[in-house]
């Protein structure tokens, strides 16, 4: 694959034991600790990151090496992923920390935080990335988000032709995130003209022309087809080899913008991405599982679970085996939980995500490492839970109200964006 890509218990900072043999044989900040933080917490925790601490600086995390510990403790840092132990995906080691990384640190600070010698520090892990790209889709010039009255969402898009004269696949994506603070998502959508083979023109009131974009549903509009999503903490996708989805001859593309008003908004672009190949011997597509009985989360709900059961049939014209690339799960600021399975014509159930918490800003995707088959006769359940209680920390409404479906940052959502493809591996 081509991706050159902290016990309740708050410890004393003063050293265990009773010598300098003891502190010498604990593990030390840059050989020991230092690498566990550089993959598991540097996609947040540095300079300009999402998170409001970077750990490029030992002294900061010194300073707060028992929050760190405790956090650690209560599943929080890192924050909650897909679990590997359901279906183990790429990267699954960068997400979550195993006993023996969360063992260094408890004993990294009962031994007092000692630094150690720089010179010790492994070189850190490639960043997650699926460079060099083949095309950039994005807008021509940085754009300023607008809000207005009490609505704290923005939405813009931008239309984009990719120049090819040929069919071609798309074999892997990356949104290009300028200022992640207050993006809540981007999307990549195939426009309804392409899709259809034609040549001209554009639906949903694109204009390729209008540098600034055009403002634009959440949801797209006209013929735009779903491509790929990004929300924050979202790493790229790759395919494997001989694998893509289909783009038409003459391909146009949306590139679409969530923006909401976090107090500290500045003009920001965004884009993809792309790599492609001209021939694939598989073709992927995307199924947008959700619940269509969803409407809202309940005032005041502590565990309130919006869920839905689909045979293939939802999706398929006609019976099909499957295999399941991957999924990423996209909930807002309220949810607790995620589950995603399944169903066999037997009542045995086969995992493909679980989670057990949920952070907005760690929406990871899960890209298998085997895909996972879904035979003709089973079924697809996705559960996803929610807190809107006023003890949820996410909490946005005092007292707490009911929470709609909807596009919004504070409305709500359940999905499973499902890349798969016809047959088995």
């Amino acid at each position: 694959m081509r991706f050159s890509w902290l016990s309740m218990i708050v410890l004393p900072f003063g050293c265990a034991g009773n010598g300098d043999s003891d502190v010498a044989e604990a593990p030390t900040y840059w050989a020991d600790v230092r690498p566990i933080f550089d993959e598991s917490c540097a996609r947040c925790h540095v300079d300009g990151g999402q998170a409001p601490v970077s750990f490029d600086d030992p002294a900061a995390v010194v300073a707060m090496a028992t929050t760190i510990q405790a956090k650690i403790d209560a599943g929080l840092m890192p924050p909650p992923a897909p679990d590997p132990t359901c279906a183990d995906y790429v990267d699954s080691d960068r997400y979550v920390l195993d006993d023996g990384e969360k063992d260094v640190i408890r004993r990294w600070i009962a031994a007092g935080t000692p630094l150690g010698d720089e010179a010790d520090r492994p070189a850190p892990p490639e960043l997650l990335t699926i460079a060099p790209f083949d095309v950039v889709v994005t807008g021509a010039a940085p754009y300023t988000p607008q809000f207005t009255g009490t609505n704290p969402n923005d939405y813009r898009c931008w239309a984009v032709e990719v120049g090819n004269e040929d069919e071609i696949f798309l074999t892997g994506l990356e949104a290009i995130v300028e200022h992640p603070s207050f993006v809540h998502h981007v999307v990549l959508f195939d426009d309804g003209a392409s899709l259809l083979g034609g040549d001209d023109g554009w639906s949903g009131g694109a204009d390729p022309n209008d540098a600034d974009g055009f403002p634009c549903g959440g949801f797209g509009q006209g013929d735009w087809a779903f491509l790929h999503g990004w929300g924050p903490g979202a790493n790229p996708i790759m395919f494997p080899d001989g694998y893509g989805v289909k783009l038409q001859a003459h391909a146009k593309l949306i590139v679409q913008a969530h923006y909401f008003n976090n107090g500290d908004v500045v003009p920001d672009n965004v884009g993809y991405g792309l790599t492609f190949a001209p021939q694939v011997d598989t073709e992927v597509y995307n199924l947008p599982v959700y619940p269509p009985n969803f409407d809202h989360v309940p005032a005041g709900d502590p565990d309130y679970t919006a869920g839905e059961t689909f045979g293939l049939s939802d999706f398929l014209p006609v019976p099909l085996t499957i295999s399941v690339l991957s999924v990423w799960p996209h909930m807002h600021v309220l949810g607790k939980g995620f589950d995603y399975y399944i169903t066999h014509a037997d009542g045995s159930k086969t995992c493909m995500v679980q989670m057990d918490g949920w952070d907005f800003h760690n929406q990871v995707p899960a890209q298998y490492l085997t895909p996972i088959v879904v035979p003709p006769d089973s079924a697809l359940t996705l559960e996803c839970h929610y807190d809107n209680s006023p003890s949820n920390p996410n909490q946005f409404a005092d007292p707490p109200r009911d929470v709609p479906f909807g596009e919004g940052t504070e409305d709500e959502m359940c999905f499973a964006f499902t890349y798969a493809f016809a047959g088995t591996p």
